[in-house]
């Protein structure tokens, strides 16, 4: 499933997250991740491919005027040696409410990886930048699982939002 997800406007089309059994990640330490590799180099196409895989939507809400909801898809890119993440996010600025990539993506080492680790691995450091540079709590629900299920994503998320991780 590579095709964007509309936010889930009504709480029972969420998928369930109050139980989840608890997965073991992988060691995040040295793997290579490059954040902000400018999009139309080195192999990396200027939109996103239809070849890549959906990983998941995470949702935050602070009020009802104060939101954020991203998409994630990750995809080798042309040159086939890097793992590469796109995150898309919601605009609800414009109408009608369109989705929009971020213009830096990004990456890490195909070799060292399959597409299951290498999502992992680089939501990972999405995630924890995020909540660094601009001080994201931890996302509120996933909307929608794909690649990454609900469970892993918990278990990424008390990774680096309940730890000291800096």
């Amino acid at each position: 499933m590579s095709h964007q997800q509309p936010p889930a406007m009504n709480p029972e089309a969420l998928p369930q997250q109050r139980l989840y059994e608890v997965k073991k990640l992988p060691d995040f330490k040295g793997r290579g991740v490059r954040i902000n590799v400018p999009i139309g180099t080195n192999g990396i196409a200027k939109k996103k491919p239809a070849s890549a895989v959906f990983l998941c939507q995470a949702e935050w809400s602070w009020s009802p005027v104060h939101h954020r909801i991203e998409n994630y898809h990750i995809s080798l890119n042309t040159k086939r040696d890097k793992w590469v993440l796109w995150v898309s996010y919601y605009d609800d600025w414009g109408w009608p409410w369109k989705w929009e990539a971020y213009e830096d993506v990004w990456t890490c080492d195909y070799r060292h990886s399959n597409r299951h680790e290498a999502s992992l691995y680089l939501l990972h450091s999405y995630w924890a930048c995020a909540r660094l540079d601009d001080s994201i709590d931890e996302f509120h629900w996933i909307g929608a699982e794909g690649l990454l299920g609900i469970s892993e994503l918990r278990a990424l998320g008390s990774l680096i939002w309940d730890s000291n991780e800096n």
